[in-house]
């Protein structure tokens, strides 16, 4: 399995976070947030890379991708931190 194990990103932003794995029968990948449902705003591409929409500082969390096939399942685990965006006047 492929994934950072940390992952930052600006809130407003719209970061793809990318979760590879490979096995025979081909693995199905599910993300969850703090072992909880993803956020409305996020969605799971069949590539297995996780799309955050729009975040917010209350998205950061812990994010585990899972894979599983009928062989096996793996789970790893990504802290996302979300830092606030600041304008210069």
């Amino acid at each position: 399995m492929i994934i950072p194990t940390s992952f930052e990103t600006a809130s407003g932003s719209s970061p793809l976070v990318p979760c590879k794995a490979s096995g025979d029968p081909p693995p199905s990948i599910r993300w969850t947030k703090d072992k909880k449902h993803l956020p409305s705003n996020f969605m799971v591409f069949s590539n297995g890379s996780l799309s955050m929409k729009l975040v917010k500082k209350k998205n950061e969390g812990s994010y585990i991708c899972t894979a599983s096939n009928d062989a096996d399942k793996v789970s790893t685990t990504i802290t996302v931190n979300v830092y606030g965006m600041f304008e210069l006047k």
